[in-house]
C-alpha cells in the first residue's frame, strides 16, 4: 500500500485509487489516479461519459487504454484524455476536478536515421480500384445526391453513432472510408496538431490584435496559413482533419466575458469581415478553384455570451432571453455574413436562446439552411447535446436529447451522446431515421466537397507538401499582424515614444517577460509552437507547450537596445496574480529614476477570465495601478526621461486614473509568436504604430451599471459603442500614430444622396494624406451611418432601438511622407437596413449621416447626408421567431 502524504485524499474505487493533490503531489503509480481540484488536466478530449462521481470518472479512465487523464465535471460528466498537459482552470464551473491515470508517456521518437516513407496515398475513400464498380457512391460521375444516397443506405445502423461523432468518426473498413477527425481548434494556431520533425505549423497573435489591425487581409492570409499547413499535414497523414473549429465570433457585448480574447472585437460588421477573411483564406485560396483547401467551422451559434461563475448562469445553463431585434441587428451578423460568403461548418452553442437549447432548434436550422442557403455541416460544442437533458433538462433523458439535437440539425456531436443513444433511439421509436440520414448526408456531404470520396480526380490540394509548413510568408504573415495591432492611445512625441535605441532603458510591471503574456490562454496552446529536440537534436513530441524559440516582449526590448550600445534593466512579475507590495514598488522607483526611457507594463493576460470563467472586474488590479502611479509621478517633470505605460491584455482593461499620468499609453493587446519583435519595433521607432481599438475601453464602473446576464443591448447604459454613449477612457476605433494625416473630400462634399430603393447607392471619395516630415506609415478610415432617430417613424412609433452608429466599411493604406491616396467608398441602400422590434430588417425612410473618419479623439470627421425617401419600410431580410 502506498503512503499518502499530508496534501493527499485517496479514494479507493474497487481495485482503483483516486489521489486529490490538496498542494503538489507527484505524478502516482498506475493503478491510481492522481490530479487537481478545479483544474482541468489534458487538451482536447477522446469521449465523454456519464459518471456519478470523481471516482467512476477514474475507473472509466482506465478502462480505456489510451486515457491518460480525466476531467470530472459534476453532475455527472466525464471527460477522458489521451494526455495530460495542463488546461487551465475549469471549463465548466468553478468545482471539476481532473486526475492523471499516471500511465507512462508513449516513447520518444527513434533516434536520427530516415524519416520512414510517407504512404503513397491521402486520406481518401474509394481508393480500392473495384470502388466504382462497387459502391455508386464513389463514382464521381453521379450527382451529390445520388451518391450519398447510396452511401447512406451501405451504413449500419450499429455504425450511426460513431460516424457521427467528432474526434472518433471511426473507419469503415468494409465500404473502403477512412476514420476522420472533426475537432481541429485554430484560433490562432492548430492545438491538435504536432509538429512534423522540425516543421511546426505557424501561430499568429489573437484575434483582437487582428480586429485592432483592422485590415481585412489579415484574417484571409491567417485563413490562407491554416488551409495550406493543415491540407499539408493531412497529405502527410500526421493529422486525419481538414476542418478547424474556429473562427470564435460570437458579439463581445460585455467586457467581462470570459472569451473576449478569442474574438476580434465588439463591432458585428467586424466580426463577419473577420470570419469572411479567415474562411475565404482557408477555404478558396488553395491551388484547387473547384475543391476547398479544407472546412472553416464558426463558433458558437447562437448567444454564447456568457461563460459562467459572475451571474447566475454558465454557459451551460443559460437561456439566454434575447430579442429578435437583437438577434438580427447584433448576434447573428457575423454569421450571415460568413455563411453566405460560403462557409462550410457551423458549431452551435451549449445555451439555450428564448427556450430552446441551441443544438436543437430547428427555426435556427431554417434560418441557416433556408434562408442564408448554408450547405455545410454542424457540429455541436463539447457534448453541448448532452446539456440538452442534463443542464436545460428540456429532454427527459440521454436519448430524447440526442433526438432533439439531430431535430434541430446538429450532424455531429462531439461527445457519447449520438454513439450511446443513436441505435437505442432508433429502436425505441424516439429518434426518427429521417434525422439521422439528414445528419449522415450532410457530414459525409462535407468530407465530399473537400474531395475525399473522389481519388481520382485530379486535385491539386493533394500534392501541397509539407514544406508550406511554418513557411516564411506565413511567418511574416503572422508578424505583419502583429506589427499593425499596435495600438498607441496617447503620445507627447517629446516626452513619449518612440525611444532611441542606445541608451538607460528600464522596464518595470508585469507580464513583460512571460512568453505567455503574447499567447492565447493556455488551453488553446499546443506542443507545436517550438520544435522538442533531444540533447542530440532529435525531434520530440508529446512534452508539452515549448517557447524555446520565442523571445519575450522584454528579450525583444533588450536586444535592440544592447545591439546599439545601451543598457537596460528589468523588474518584473510573472502574472498579475503576482502581486506589486510596497517593497517592490519602492525598487521600481528607484530603478526606473536612473533611467533615460522608462516602460511601465500593465496586463491582465493571465489574470480572471478565460474559457468557462468571466471576469468579475475589467479593472487594473490595484497594486498595478499603485505601481504606475508611483513611477509615473517619481519621474514626472525629468525632461531627460521618456516613458510609456504598455499594455498587455486580451480585451477591455479599465485603468481609469492612470487615463491623464504617462505621456503615452500603447496597447499591445496579446500580440504572438512575434510580438516581442513587433513591440520593440514599435518602442525603438522601426514600425509606427497604426491599430484601433476594436472595443470600447470602459471606466471600471461600467460594469455596476448591467447585469452580464442581460443580452440586450440597450440594457442600462447600453453595450458597446452602438448603444452606449456615456464617457468611455477611449472610445471604439481610436488610435493615433508617430506622424499625422488629414481627411478631405475629392474633390468637393457630396450632395445629398437619396435612396428610394433598395438597390440605390452613392459612391465617396475620400483623400487621405501623411502631412508628417519623418515617418512612413499605415492609417485606417472607419466608413459609419448615423441614423437620425428621431426622422424614422417607422421605428421611432414603434419604440424600437436605433443604434447610435454602426460600422458598414474600412479599409487601410500606407503612405510615405507627404504623400496621399483616394479611397472610394460606396454605400449601397440595403447597408442602412434597420431591423424592427420582430428582428425583420427593412430600409427605413428617414435622415442619415454617412461618416468618414480616422477613429481618433479630437480628429476630423466628413460627413454626408443621406435621404432615404421610400413611401415607407422596403422589408430586406425576415426574421424568423420561435417563442
Amino acid at each position: 500500500r502506498r503512503k499518502m502524504s499530508s496534501g493527499m485524499l485517496a479514494l479507493m474505487v474497487g481495485a482503483t485509487a483516486f489521489v486529490v493533490a490538496v498542494g503538489g503531489a507527484a505524478p502516482p503509480p498506475l493503478g491510481q489516479c492522481s490530479g487537481m481540484v478545479n483544474n482541468v488536466l489534458g487538451v482536447g478530449d477522446i469521449k465523454r461519459v456519464s459518471a456519478a462521481s470523481v471516482s467512476a470518472c477514474c475507473t472509466a479512465c482506465f478502462a480505456v487504454d489510451v486515457c491518460a487523464a480525466f476531467t470530472f465535471d459534476p453532475p455527472n460528466s466525464c471527460w477522458l484524455k489521451n494526455n495530460g498537459a495542463n488546461g487551465g482552470s475549469c471549463l465548466h464551473g468553478a468545482n471539476c476536478t481532473s486526475g492523471l491515470t499516471g500511465r507512462p508517456p508513449a516513447p520518444p521518437s527513434p533516434g536520427p536515421g530516415p524519416k520512414p516513407p510517407t504512404p503513397p496515398a491521402p486520406q481518401l475513400a474509394c481508393l480500392d480500384p473495384t470502388a466504382v464498380l462497387r459502391w455508386p457512391f464513389c463514382n464521381a460521375s453521379l450527382s451529390r445526391e445520388a451518391r450519398l444516397a447510396d452511401l447512406i443506405g451501405r451504413i449500419n445502423v450499429s455504425e450511426f453513432g460513431s460516424q457521427l461523432t467528432a474526434r472518433e468518426s471511426s473507419a469503415l473498413p468494409r465500404l473502403g472510408i477512412p476514420a476522420y477527425y472533426y475537432g481541429t481548434n485554430a484560433l490562432h494556431s492548430f492545438r491538435e496538431a504536432k509538429c512534423i520533425g522540425d516543421l511546426c505549423p505557424t501561430a499568429f497573435p489573437t484575434p483582437p490584435n487582428f480586429g485592432a489591425a483592422f485590415n481585412k487581409s489579415l484574417a484571409r492570409a491567417m485563413g490562407n496559413s491554416f488551409g495550406t499547413e493543415l491540407r499539408a499535414m493531412y497529405n502527410d497523414h500526421a493529422v486525419a482533419s481538414l476542418d478547424t473549429w474556429s473562427p470564435t465570433i460570437n458579439l463581445a457585448r460585455d467586457p467581462r466575458w470570459g472569451r473576449t480574447a478569442e474574438v476580434p472585437s465588439e463591432d458585428p460588421y467586424v466580426l463577419g469581415q473577420y470570419a469572411l477573411g479567415y474562411s475565404d483564406g482557408a477555404q478558396k485560396t488553395g491551388p484547387n478553384p473547384d475543391i476547398p483547401m479544407i472546412g472553416v467551422t464558426l463558433k458558437h451559434w447562437i448567444g454564447n455570451n456568457v461563460e459562467g461563475g459572475v451571474g447566475k448562469f454558465s454557459r451551460h445553463t443559460m437561456d439566454a432571453n434575447i430579442s429578435a431585434y437583437d438577434l438580427a441587428s447584433s448576434y447573428m451578423v457575423g454569421y450571415e455574413t460568413a455563411i453566405k460568403g460560403g462557409t462550410l461548418g457551423v458549431m452551435c452553442a451549449y445555451n439555450s436562446v428564448n427556450g430552446k437549447p441551441c443544438c436543437a432548434n430547428p427555426e435556427l436550422l431554417a434560418t441557416l439552411r433556408g434562408d442564408w442557403a448554408f450547405s455545410g455541416y454542424i457540429s455541436s460544442d463539447s457534448d453541448s447535446c448532452a446539456d440538452i437533458y442534463e443542464s436545460h433538462h428540456f429532454a427527459a433523458d440521454a436519448t430524447h436529447a440526442a433526438a432533439d439535437c439531430l431535430a434541430g440539425g446538429t450532424d455531429i456531436n462531439s461527445g457519447s451522446t449520438y454513439s450511446q443513444n443513436i441505435e437505442k433511439g432508433l429502436a425505441s421509436g424516439v429518434i426518427q431515421l429521417s434525422d439521422v440520414h439528414n445528419a449522415l448526408k450532410n457530414a459525409y456531404g462535407f468530407r465530399m466537397t473537400l474531395g475525399l470520396f473522389d481519388p481520382n480526380v485530379t486535385d491539386p490540394n493533394r500534392d501541397i507538401p509539407i514544406s508550406v509548413i511554418g513557411s516564411a510568408e506565413h511567418h511574416l504573415a503572422s508578424l505583419t499582424t502583429s506589427r499593425q495591432s499596435m495600438t498607441l492611445l496617447k503620445n507627447d512625441l517629446a516626452s513619449g515614444l518612440p525611444f532611441e535605441a542606445g541608451k538607460k532603458l528600464v522596464v518595470v510591471g508585469t507580464g513583460v517577460n512571460n512568453i505567455n503574456s503574447a499567447m492565447m490562454p493556455a488551453n488553446y496552446n499546443a506542443d507545436n509552437i517550438c520544435p522538442h529536440q533531444s540533447s542530440d537534436g532529435t525531434p520530440l513530441d508529446g512534452l508539452g507547450f515549448n517557447s524555446d524559440c520565442l523571445s519575450t516582449i522584454w528579450e525583444s526590448l533588450n536586444a535592440t537596445n544592447l545591439a546599439a550600445g545601451g543598457t537596460s534593466s528589468l523588474l518584473t512579475k510573472d502574472t498579475c496574480t503576482d502581486t506589486w507590495d510596497n517593497t517592490s514598488i519602492a525598487a521600481a522607483v528607484a530603478l526606473a529614476q536612473t533611467a533615460d526611457f522608462v516602460i511601465v507594463v500593465v496586463s491582465n493576460a493571465e489574470c480572471e477570465g478565460g474559457e468557462g470563467s468571466d471576469r468579475h472586474s475589467i479593472a487594473l488590479s490595484s497594486d498595478q495601478v499603485s505601481l504606475a502611479t508611483a513611477v509615473f509621478t517619481a519621474i514626472k517633470g525629468k525632461p531627460a526621461v521618456r516613458s510609456t505605460m504598455m499594455m498587455i491584455n486580451g480585451g477591455v482593461m479599465a485603468y481609469d486614473e492612470l487615463r491623464d499620468l504617462p505621456p503615452s499609453i500603447l496597447d499591445v493587446w496579446m500580440p504572438g509568436v512575434y510580438g516581442g519583435q513587433a513591440v520593440a519595433e514599435t518602442v525603438w521607432g522601426t514600425n509606427v504604430p497604426s491599430g484601433k481599438l476594436p472595443f470600447t475601453m470602459y471606466y471600471s464602473n461600467y460594469t455596476a451599471q448591467v447585469d452580464i446576464d442581460d443580452m440586450s443591448m440597450t440594457a442600462g447604459p447600453g453595450r458597446t459603442y452602438r448603444y452606449f454613449n456615456g464617457p468611455v477612457i477611449y472610445p471604439f476605433g481610436h488610435g493615433i500614430s508617430y506622424t499625422n494625416f488629414t481627411l478631405s473630400w475629392s474633390p468637393t462634399p457630396p450632395p445629398v444622396a437619396r435612396f428610394v430603393v433598395a438597390s440605390d447607392s452613392s459612391t465617396y471619395s475620400v483623400v487621405v494624406k501623411n502631412v508628417g516630415t519623418v515617418y512612413g506609415a499605415s492609417e485606417v478610415v472607419l466608413a459609419f451611418f448615423k441614423p437620425n432617430a428621431s426622422s424614422i417613424p417607422s421605428l421611432r412609433d414603434t419604440d424600437t432601438p436605433v443604434v447610435i452608429k454602426q460600422l458598414f466599411d474600412f479599409d487601410k493604406v500606407y503612405l510615405a511622407p507627404g504623400e496621399s491616396t483616394t479611397l472610394t467608398f460606396t454605400v449601397n441602400a440595403t447597408q442602412l437596413g434597420l431591423a424592427d422590434h420582430d428582428g425583420h430588417t427593412s430600409l427605413h425612410p428617414g435622415q442619415y449621416t454617412v461618416v468618414f473618419s480616422r477613429g481618433c479623439v479630437g480628429c476630423t470627421e466628413l460627413t454626408a447626408p443621406v435621404s432615404v425617401e421610400a413611401a415607407g419600410p422596403i422589408r430586406l431580410k425576415s426574421f424568423r421567431k420561435w417563442w
